[in-house]
């Protein structure tokens, strides 16, 4: 019976923490819109200041690496698809009884491809910083690169992906 008890006192708390989570869609949407609006500010940010660089390497006569034009690809698509997503949240705001009395339904929808979109443009941002982690590693005239942060901030699972990018593109004879 304590099997059953205790089999079934899991099962309660991980329906509660997913109906948490999916409810968070609804009461939290406010901060979700936020959040996808200041991801795509920083995004933006992060692609202007790669197109300037791009620029700058085509005036010296080099062309920007295939991976650099794919990634500023992926960003102008998804600042697109953020673009539609922000229109239509815009429309869901202005329905019944002006905003009052919103669409649950549909304001579910919206925050979940929020919440989904703010994670694709915090991904990218990173594979942005991670590309020139890389190709700095590839200039003969670096000696050294420092990674710091607050604690948690993932600098060691950057480390370790970052080695094992070297490992593959056999970048350096001997990785540890």
């Amino acid at each position: 019976m304590e099997i059953a008890a205790g089999i079934a006192s899991k099962i309660g708390e991980y329906l509660a923490e997913a109906t948490v989570h999916q409810v968070r869609y609804l009461f939290c949407f406010n901060s979700i819109v936020d959040d996808l609006k200041n991801e795509e500010i920083n995004l933006k940010l992060s692609e202007d200041r790669i197109k300037q660089e791009v620029e700058r390497e085509k005036r010296n006569t080099k062309e920007p690496e295939k991976y650099v034009e794919k990634w500023l690809m992926d960003v102008d698509n998804v600042v697109a698809e953020v673009q539609k997503l922000k229109e239509d949240i815009q429309v869901n705001k202005s329905t019944f009884l002006n905003g009052w009395c919103p669409n649950l339904g549909r304001r579910y929808q919206l925050s979940r491809k929020a919440a989904k979109k703010t994670l694709i443009m915090a991904k990218l941002q990173d594979r942005g910083k991670f590309d020139k982690i890389i190709e700095a590693l590839k200039d003969k005239m670096t000696m050294m690169i420092g990674m710091y942060a607050t604690r948690g901030a993932g600098k060691t699972t950057l480390a370790n992906m970052i080695g094992n990018e070297v490992q593959e593109q056999k970048i350096f004879d001997d990785v540890k």
